[in-house]
């Protein structure tokens, strides 16, 4: 088969129909939360809450999936730079999150 037949049998697949389908019914979730998070982004982040909740969102929403990944599980570059972020969050809500991505 040629290259371009291989993607016809592939997109051809009900498998790959139905996931369509799937991505097309989790749009309008995305849309909305893409809406709420630049809202928020929008509003500064005063408190140690505010920054907590900010530094949430940034890590569950918007960066990729490796920033959730545990620290024994995460990447060099992401274990630094998380690190230095709640480096500069401080206070009980850095402890939060230490326990959170803890080995």
């Amino acid at each position: 088969m040629t290259p371009e037949e291989i993607r016809a049998a592939i997109r051809n697949m009900p498998e790959v129909a139905r996931q369509r389908e799937l991505d097309d019914l989790a749009q309008p979730h995305f849309d909305r939360m893409d809406d709420l998070i630049k809202e928020m982004w929008g509003i500064p982040a005063r408190t140690a809450e505010g920054k907590r909740s900010k530094l949430d969102v940034l890590l569950t929403c918007i960066a990729g999936v490796g920033w959730r990944d545990s620290d024994k599980d995460a990447d060099y570059d992401v274990r630094m730079i998380r690190s230095f972020m709640l480096e500069l969050l401080g206070s009980e809500q850095a402890e939060r999150f230490k326990e959170q991505f803890a080995a």
